[in-house]
């Protein structure tokens, strides 16, 4: 997006339209980049190039109400994040 970054896009939308789902489908994620989109209310994230079957069971799963995580997306990277979540101060060394 040449304007915003989906942290900002996310934000906007949900600012707009707080019931809509933001399902983030990324390239490549870090855990400053998962923190930063679950903090700006994304439901969940799938990886570029997930089979058909996989993006059907994320739409599925937000639409839902439930958060969707790719399994191609390394649960260490996740896993800081949500450190970094319940532990805002605590310094974190970022992949």
């Amino acid at each position: 997006m040449p304007n915003m970054n989906g942290v900002i896009a996310t934000q906007s939308i949900l600012k707009i339209k707080p019931s809509v789902k933001i399902l983030v489908n990324t390239f490549s994620v870090n855990s400053e980049l998962l923190k930063d989109m679950i903090l700006a209310g994304a439901s969940g994230f799938i990886m570029k190039g997930e089979s058909r079957e996989k993006y059907i069971e994320a739409f599925e799963t937000v639409v839902n109400g439930s958060s969707f995580l790719s399994d191609k997306i390394n649960h260490k990277i996740y896993d800081k994040a949500l450190a970094y979540l319940k532990f805002p101060k605590k310094k974190m060394i970022l992949t």
